[in-house]
């Protein structure tokens, strides 16, 4: 069967050939009933995608300068008065690798903080609108489990970043937590570490959908002859009673290696010296633990994706709660550094 022309087609559909052209391209300008009109009558008509056409495409649209396409919204959940370098470095280097790709494809970003004065969800979604915003990312929240009420989520493409969000259900942007923590331990023993200690905050596994407990739980069914993980569970760092509980379960404990978020004032609670008392690893090699081995959770390739996946739902003219959301992964790295020296 012949291929029929943009010109054949719409003559069939009763609109014009532009607005084949676009229809068939996904363009979001078109509405997406009239997508799906074109596309099926196209269809009949015997027309087909031509992979090879589009990738041609794609290639002459990459190598040209972006031109501006529309603002897309950063919903944070931190104070940002004096400037986004306020955010927590996580939250910063998120933003920093989604802006980085947004500009790469003739988008600006606009960040939004739920946590100025007088700010609310429904603040925010009036704020997108006036900036006609098409589609925004959700940045991890202060406090997990937070619940966004009053954002009218059916005009707008979304994507968030991890599950501190818990509702509406949403594409998300994650870390592989269970796997990182899973290769941590894994190191950790081929290091020649034996006995080794966990300490997580309850509101850390939470945020990260019990990406600590379920591969620390999963490991503990299998260790070998000689090799032991004990676990300790607190509330939060910002709790000040944490860091005496876990210096007082490390002296009963006596592990030779712990791994978790918390800070070296512990270790001096106990006057204990890394990696001459006790060696050392953390779940976030940041910048606030430069000498830590480590995983590493790549905030900034966390962000490019959340950009990816968000300006494709707005290209695809997707918007409001999926249906089916979709958790895209990036994979931690693991670091060497020296509060965990090998013994082999």
């Amino acid at each position: 069967m012949k291929t029929p022309t943009c010109a054949e087609i719409a003559a069939a559909c009763g609109v014009s050939a532009a607005t084949v052209s676009r229809a068939l391209n996904n363009n979001p300008a078109i509405p997406k009933a009239t997508c799906d009109r074109v596309r099926a009558v196209a269809r009949k008509l015997g027309w087909r995608p031509n992979p090879l056409a589009s990738a041609f495409m794609a290639h002459r649209r990459s190598t040209r300068p972006s031109s501006f396409k529309a603002l897309l919204g950063v919903i944070v959940d931190f104070p940002v008065a004096k400037g986004i370098s306020e955010l927590p470095s996580h939250v910063l280097q998120t933003y920093a690798g989604f802006k980085e790709r947004a500009t790469e494809y003739g988008y600006g970003v606009k960040v939004i903080s739920l946590a100025e004065p007088g700010m609310t969800p429904a603040i925010v979604g009036r704020t997108m609108s006036d900036w006609n915003i098409p589609g925004f990312l959700i940045t991890s929240m202060s406090h997990p489990g937070k619940v966004l009420h009053g954002i009218k989520w059916s005009k707008y493409a979304l994507v968030a970043v991890g599950h501190s969000m818990t509702s509406p259900n949403v594409h998300r942007v994650i870390r592989n937590m269970p796997m990182g923590v899973k290769l941590a331990i894994e190191r950790a023993f081929a290091m020649g570490y034996k006995r080794l200690g966990i300490a997580v905050a309850e509101e850390y596994d939470l945020r990260t959908n019990h990406g600590v407990m379920f591969p620390v739980s999963y490991m503990m069914g299998r260790l070998q002859p000689g090799q032991s993980i004990d676990i300790f569970t607190y509330r939060g760092e910002s709790d000040p009673k944490s860091m005496d509980a876990i210096a007082a379960w490390l002296d009963k404990t006596r592990p030779e290696l712990v791994m978790g978020m918390f800070g070296n004032e512990v270790f001096d609670r106990l006057g204990w010296k890394v990696p001459k008392d006790i060696a050392k690893v953390t779940f976030d090699k940041s910048p606030g633990f430069p000498t830590h081995a480590g995983l590493e959770l790549r905030y900034e390739a966390l962000g490019a994706l959340a950009a990816d996946v968000l300006i494709s739902e707005i290209v695809l003219n997707r918007r409001g709660i999926p249906a089916n959301p979709v958790e895209y992964t990036v994979p931690c790295h693991w670091v060497n550094g020296p509060s965990a020296p090998s013994k082999v």
